[in-house]
């Protein structure tokens, strides 16, 4: 067996540092037999560099993905296509259990203008080098709508996504595997927007479309099964949802057996749609499934074993099993830690999970620093604007609102506010809700006519970017009713609360 293919192995168990080591070696010996600029020792390089990346070494992987790029560049030319598919690398994005390149590195450290500005380039050399003008050219704009989304550039990354489909399409058709699969990007894109009826329509698209190409018990079309599942639970279509997601498992279960990591993926997707539909002994029972899968399949110290014991935890919160629920979010944060280390982002979200965990049990102190502490991890991290990062001050505010510490907690607030809009804009989803949680603070402050502007503002926000009928408008005029109530407008306090109630009930 050679020296890659064991560390490629090693890689999917898990065993990194071990899968380094080999890849290493590999490497060394390619530069001794063929020198650096040959291409097996840039092929050796680039599968370093996604181990490192999995491994959360991002300085090193994102040094050595450069070193792959210029040495394809010094090799071949900026227009052959070995130059090409090292971009295509450089732009795609980072997710846990699939390939890594360094476009992804570029995000995950934090750095999504230069992960943007490779996916420009890339379409760029796409569209102009020979032969590459369709399926080169489609990959480019898809992938890098999905670094644009990312990077929370919620409306071009859109635009990139529906350029691409469109172009998927006149090239392929709407059955294609990579139309389907543009599509799918498309609909994550809009869901992350809040477009969820475009991004319900997409998902139906796509699923008719692999049902009719592939069959029902594809993987593909079960993969698309689940997707619709995830739509449907976010625009409240429980039942519907909770029937496809029960259909997604059965259908995994019986093609590859309980404990693959497809099944055990459906089987956390499960419980979360019966989580939200207040079948919390089910979600338990799934997540408790998914849980053990995970561990007998991969080890407990697998990034995949560590996110089922905070999806857990999160369904024993709801469930008011606090004891069990912190208890695992502390075992999931020491795994994290102690597997991935300090400023993983697994770990500084695992630090976020159970301060919130710690605030339900009214640990305020405890919560206080766990989400201090996850604070200044994402900003050492990812920088101050980064969506993890006020998305974290926003969390941290809440925290300090419960604990009485209204200054405090109003002060982060606006700083949240602040940043989403100037980071992102002024219609951006986490904008909207940071103008809602802050109109909370005030109203708990006591601030009753600046908690008001800031309701209405959300309110205002929301139905004009999303309508009247989508879930974070309805909850937005619930807040706003609340609120009102507070202030003595009784009459305006319960026509929201009406207008609230009546879009609920008709929605889902």
């Amino acid at each position: 067996m050679e020296m890659e293919n064991l560390a490629e192995i090693l890689m999917k168990c898990g065993k990194l540092q071990e899968a380094e080591d080999f890849e290493q070696k590999a490497l060394n010996a390619k530069i001794e037999a063929f020198g650096s600029s040959h291409p097996e020792t840039i092929r050796s390089m680039e599968r370093l560099a996604m181990i490192l990346s999995d491994a959360r070494k991002g300085q090193e992987a994102e040094h050595l993905g450069k070193q792959v790029l210029k040495a394809e560049r010094e090799a071949f030319g900026s227009s052959h296509p070995g130059i090409v598919r090292p971009k295509v690398n450089l732009a795609l994005i980072m997710k846990i259990r699939t390939k890594a390149t360094i476009n992804c590195i570029l995000k995950k450290v934090g750095k999504m203008q230069g992960a943007e500005g490779s996916g420009q380039q890339v379409m760029e050399n796409q569209i102009e080098a020979p032969g590459n003008s369709h399926t080169g050219a489609i990959r480019a704009m898809s992938n890098l709508a999905i670094i644009l989304m990312e990077g929370e550039k919620l409306r071009e990354a859109e635009q990139s996504g529906q350029q691409a489909l469109k172009a998927c399409t006149e090239a392929f058709g709407s059955s294609h595997p990579q139309t389907i699969s543009v599509m799918g990007n498309l609909a994550t894109i809009l869901k992350k927007a809040g477009k969820l009826t475009e991004a319900k329509q997409f998902r139906q698209q796509a699923l008719q479309a692999c049902t009719q190409t592939f069959g029902s018990s594809h993987p593909q079309t079960i993969s698309a099964m689940g997707n619709l599942a995830t739509i449907l639970m976010e625009t409240g279509k429980l039942p519907e949802a909770e029937q496809l997601g029960q259909q997604a498992v059965k259908a995994w279960t019986e093609a590859f057996g309980g404990s693959h990591p497809w099944t055990i993926f459906a089987m956390e997707n499960l419980a979360t749609i019966l989580k939200k539909a207040g079948k919390l002994l089910e979600a338990e029972q799934f997540g408790q499934q998914a849980l053990k899968a995970c561990t007998e399949t991969f080890g407990s110290s697998h990034p995949l074993t560590i996110s089922a014991m905070g999806n857990l935890a999160a369904i024993l919160m709801e469930a008011e099993k606090l004891l069990e629920a912190e208890q695992l979010g502390q075992q999931a944060l020491k795994t994290w830690r102690e597997a991935f280390g300090r400023i993983h982002p697994g770990t500084i979200s695992a630090m976020e999970n159970l301060a919130t965990i710690l605030k339900k049990a009214g640990k305020l102190t405890e919560a206080e620093q766990s989400g201090w502490q996850a604070l200044q991890a994402f900003t050492e991290t990812f920088g101050s604007s980064h969506a993890l990062t006020i998305s974290a001050m926003g969390n941290l505010a809440t925290i300090l609102m419960e604990a009485g510490k209204l200054t405090e907690a109003e002060q982060l607030g606006q700083q949240a506010l602040k940043t989403w809009r100037e980071a992102f804009g002024r219609i951006h989803p986490g904008t909207i809700s940071a103008m809602e949680n802050l109109a909370t603070i005030l109203a708990k402050a006591g601030k009753l006519t600046e908690a008001e502007q800031s309701g209405r503002q959300a309110l205002q926000a929301f139905t004009d970017t999303f309508g009247s009928s989508h879930p974070w408008t309805i909850f937005a005029m619930g807040n706003l009713a609340t609120i009102l109530k507070k202030a003595g407008k009784l009459p305006e306090a319960e026509q929201f609360g009406q207008q609230a109630l009546k879009a609920q009930t008709e929605t889902f």
